[in-house]
């Protein structure tokens, strides 16, 4: 997979490097993340939109939406959650897979610039003025509680 200044990311057959699907994001395309089966592909982009594809087929499954720019956006280790950092809204968002359903917003002071888990399957988004992690459970259903951990 590939991104660039462009409004789309690229997959690639390998190892001969041959062009398979293009996932259309407009106008810019911030971060592309694989589920962790390669099945789905998350996008994030400048339109304050992520969006999740079904990679064998290259269909745009659901939109996830923030108030500005989204910089990154990562599935959990289990592959049930997605993660989304709005630069501009100053939110991490926490959508179901794969219905896409909001199931609730973290805020952080400054926008969230990107997102990682540790092995733990804890959540630890980055920002400005410092980062915030939260435990998730095995299950999209069930969450640990939110604390901060640091500035």
């Amino acid at each position: 997979m590939t991104i660039g200044e462009n409004d789309f990311a690229q997959l690639w057959q390998l190892p001969d490097g041959t062009p398979s699907h293009r996932f259309r994001h407009k106008p810019f395309v911030s971060s592309a993340a694989f589920s962790p089966d390669g099945k789905l592909l998350v996008t994030a982009g400048w339109d304050g939109m992520a969006y999740l594809w079904d990679v064998a087929t290259g269909n745009r499954l659901t939109g996830l939406q923030h108030q500005g720019r989204i910089i990154d956006a990562k599935f959990s280790p289990n592959g049930r959650i997605v993660v989304t950092a709005g630069f501009e809204d100053g939110f991490a968002g926490v959508w179901e897979v794969p219905s896409g359903g909001e199931l609730f917003r973290l805020r952080q002071e400054g926008g969230v610039r990107s997102i990682s888990f540790d092995s733990g399957h804890t959540l630890q988004p980055a920002g400005r003025m410092g980062r915030y992690a939260f435990g998730i459970c095995k299950t999209a259903a069930s969450f640990g509680a939110f604390n901060s951990v640091g500035t």
